[in-house]
């Protein structure tokens, strides 16, 4: 047998609780306490199938009698523990800045991420994160309980850029906030301090309003959730903005309105349309402002609901979404480890 090793150091801040192969677990929390939807099976299918190639896979806290022949990384580049390093890279460096791909480049043997302007092919690969992908339609679909929702937290960057989303996210809250707040329903942490703002002074400013407990109270929030699918699967519209605007950089947040049967309402990379059709989603792109969009979602008919979803279905059967999916993306980790280590 083979051993290889994954670190999460410092990854959402989890103070140790993935040790032990936890990491691997059906029960992992992420950011937050969120529990994914998809119960983490894409790195459960990864030990899976590496132990089925006879390459054991533990976090790097565990000891074996042999020596790991690969550490994988797992979120941000953090202290080099061998000298064969493979980094898989879910977020951007605006997000976290130990990830700015220059600066670490030298350290790692591959790199996995999905910056489009990145990859290389040689030692910068495009990978997704694993999710399960399983689209539903809902046939009570105008029954539901919810308009629209957004699911976010009130977030901020230590560096500044145009690329941040999320005051984009803000521009929406408060939109609705200040003409439908019931019709739109937010649901996420930190949402009774005023919005976070990015950068150095940006962090000054947050730190004194929670130190000083400066309240927002938004009466279109709704408080904390630990699982998505108890709120998407009883909404309509679900508010899908990504962290970042960069090509390739689409996280799971549209795959799970797919499979609640929600309609995505998206804001994301500008080339979007390569990888998930328009015609599967509401681009907020195309709207002139907020309350265009709004009038356009009041008058969405169960055939423009039918239309959105069969071109899902469609989509998702023609294997348009399978990059996204745990399966592939477990056969490219484990090809290209096996070949590594042969």
């Amino acid at each position: 047998m083979k051993y290889i090793s994954l670190s999460t150091i410092n990854i959402d801040r989890n103070n140790g609780i993935d040790d032990n192969n936890q990491f691997f677990s059906l029960n992992r929390s992420w950011i937050y306490n969120y529990k994914r939807d998809d119960k983490n099976q894409g790195f459960i299918l990864l030990k899976k199938k590496l132990f089925s190639n006879k390459i054991i896979l533990n976090t790097s806290d565990i000891k074996t009698k042999k020596q790991n022949e690969i550490d994988i990384q797992y979120g941000d580049a953090t202290k080099i523990i061998n000298k064969n390093n493979f980094l898989l890279l879910p977020e951007h460096y605006l997000i976290n800045p130990k990830n700015k791909i220059k600066k670490i480049k030298h350290d790692y043997k591959r790199i996995y991420c999905q910056f489009d302007r990145l990859i290389d092919n040689k030692k910068i690969f495009k990978l997704n994160t694993p999710f399960s992908i399983k689209p539903v339609k809902d046939k009570e679909f105008f029954s539901r309980k919810y308009f629209s929702v957004m699911i976010a937290s009130n977030k901020s960057c230590l560096l500044k850029s145009n690329k941040i989303m999320y005051q984009e996210r803000f521009k929406t809250i408060k939109w609705f906030e200040n003409n439908h707040p019931n019709e739109f329903f937010l649901f996420g942490k930190d949402w009774d301090l005023p919005n976070k703002e990015n950068g150095m002074s940006g962090r000054i400013y947050n730190y004194i309003n929670k130190f000083i407990k400066i309240k927002k109270n938004l009466r279109c929030h709704k408080g904390t959730i630990k699982n998505k699918f108890l709120i998407l699967k009883n909404t309509r519209f679900n508010f899908c903005y990504e962290n970042i605007n960069e090509d390739g950089y689409i996280s799971d947040i549209i795959f799970d309105s797919f499979n609640n049967g929600c309609v995505p309402v998206y804001m994301g990379p500008n080339n979007i349309n390569k990888y998930i059709p328009e015609s599967c989603f509401v681009n907020v792109n195309n709207f002139k402002n907020h309350e265009d969009l709004f009038d356009y979602l009041k008058d969405f008919t169960i055939e423009d609901y039918n239309k959105i979803y069969q071109n899902i279905i469609k989509y998702y059967k023609k294997g348009k979404f399978d990059k996204f999916s745990s399966e592939f993306i477990v056969k490219k980790l484990v090809r290209d480890i096996k070949k590594f280590i042969k």
